[in-house]
């Protein structure tokens, strides 16, 4: 058992710092406490109250983070920010609501406790480098009748973790680098409608082979 004394308070908005003791030997260790990421939006304008961050990431679309580390994403139209970086240790999973059309570059970059994904049918492209260095990344869920088109540039990149992904019919273009370096991926199911697949996009990886459809 460790015994918590504070150092500097954590905040909604900045990291905090807290020095461990252990009850039974007497070892200490000082650690940063990460960032609540439990924003109050009193006055209604999409911004923290307490640290100002911006609780939009789009055109209408806002963003929260629960105590269990789910970034929910809710709205219509583009991503085309990431104000949650600052909690990228916390995020263990995202939920993209239905009305999302696409992912920004970056946006989940070095989210490396993030584990599962779910991309609704709604969004038609991924981003360049949107889930780079994602290492713990298991899960791609696609919603029945994806319309996903384009996965970008080093769109995967990294994500160390993720074993097997089956693409949505629909994807017509699997950019460079796009899945670079995935090294336990074992199974890629490439869809028909695929015309173009850059240089790199599966390298590293540790596939058996790809998946092609009958009709490629």
């Amino acid at each position: 058992n460790y015994k918590e004394t504070v150092i500097t308070e954590r905040t909604c908005g900045s990291d905090g710092t807290s020095k461990f003791e252990c009850i039974a030997c007497g070892y200490s260790n000082t650690e940063t406490t990460y960032a609540t990421a439990q924003h109050t939006d009193e006055d209604a304008n999409n911004t923290c109250d307490v640290c100002s961050t911006s609780l939009e990431c789009g055109d209408g679309i806002t963003w929260s983070i629960d105590e269990n580390g789910v970034l929910t994403i809710t709205g219509a139209g583009a991503i085309t920010s990431y104000p949650w970086s600052k909690h990228r240790n916390i995020i263990k999973a995202v939920v993209i609501s239905e009305g999302i059309t696409s992912v920004c570059s970056y946006a989940f970059s070095n989210c490396y406790s993030l584990t599962e994904i779910a991309i609704p049918a709604s969004v038609t492209k991924i981003g360049d480098y949107a889930f780079n260095y994602c290492n713990n990344l298991k899960t791609v869920t696609f919603a029945e009748e994806s319309q996903l088109q384009i996965i970008g540039k080093g769109a995967f990149y990294n994500c160390y973790a993720l074993t097997e992904i089956t693409l949505p019919a629909g994807v017509t273009e699997i950019v460079e680098y796009a899945f670079y370096n995935c090294s336990k991926l074992t199974e890629i199911a490439i869809p028909a409608s695929v015309t173009y697949i850059g240089y790199g996009a599966f390298a590293n990886s540790a596939y058996d082979g790809v998946v092609l459809d009958s009709k490629n």
